[in-house]
């Protein structure tokens, strides 16, 4: 499986700029060391494009469990069993607990809500020894959209590839699908980041493939070929519009080398 990766950052040529500026800044200011430093700066540039052509940018599991709204947790307190609470965390990341009220729960381990707990109920209780259990994780979903047959949300309770999640999806639609440019958008700490997948080979079996691992809210696209959106305008805002008046609409995939035709006729 191929993967391209596309993301906020600093391209190669940016990347060449700083290193040859901050190279010739620290040296002096001769023509000999400003040469030198360029020449610093091109091995260093070629180490940097030798480590980026060189690395794959494989998505591993996502093995952390972060609470989110949506999920449910079990509140056991050890010592005093009337207080323990199932609770699933409200929109705005909060539970509410007898004694304690409102507690931010969203954005923490169950470890880390643990601690929260116990130093919440310090004082207010003789042993505050709880355990806190994360019963549903239901922030762990995909989502599958374009040319699959069936479209739409997967849950995923432990580690599902892009692949697996088409398949679960109904699999793709052949007769549209674009095999080389599967679509992977992540959002993670405010940053997007977009894979470019070519599952030819994976569909194939021919040849081993890492497996790409999705993480959770990701969204897995499947686009189609051209000449399947190219028909699909032309029935949505030609022949739903114009009269069927026995006309050809002939189109092409951009290149000029393949051309199709919708005759209007019917």
């Amino acid at each position: 499986m191929t993967i391209n990766l596309k993301k906020t950052g600093l391209g190669i040529s940016c990347a060449f700029a700083i290193i040859t500026m901050g190279l010739i800044l620290t040296g002096c200011q001769t023509t000999d060391s400003a040469k030198r430093s360029q020449d610093n700066a091109a091995d260093i540039l070629r180490e940097l494009r030798q480590t980026t052509d060189s690395a794959k940018p494989l998505s591993l599991p996502d093995t952390s469990v972060t609470l989110a709204p949506g999920d449910m947790v079990d509140i056991k307190f050890f010592y005093t069993p009337e207080l323990n609470e199932s609770q699933q965390i409200r929109p705005d990341g909060k539970i509410t607990l007898q004694l304690a009220g409102d507690v931010t729960a969203a954005g923490l381990t169950p470890a880390g809500l643990q601690k929260e707990l116990e130093e919440k109920y310090s004082g207010l209780i003789e042993d505050p020894a709880v355990a806190v259990i994360a019963r549903t994780l239901n922030h762990r979903n995909v989502y599958v959209g374009g040319a699959v047959n069936r479209p739409g949300m997967l849950t995923m309770p432990g580690h599902l590839t892009a692949l697996s999640a088409v398949m679960e999806a109904g699999g793709f639609d052949l007769r549209a699908a674009r095999l080389k440019n599967v679509i992977v958008i992540r959002h993670e700490d405010d940053i997007r980041t977009v894979f470019s997948l070519d599952v030819r080979d994976a569909l194939k079996g021919d040849t081993p493939h890492a497996p790409f691992y999705l993480h959770p809210q990701d969204i897995v696209y499947v686009p189609r070929t051209k000449i399947v959106n190219a028909g699909q305008w032309v029935d949505q805002y030609i022949n739903r519009i114009v009269p069927q008046t026995g006309f050809t609409y002939f189109y092409t995939d951009g290149s000029g080398r393949h051309r199709g035709g919708v005759d209007t006729s019917y």
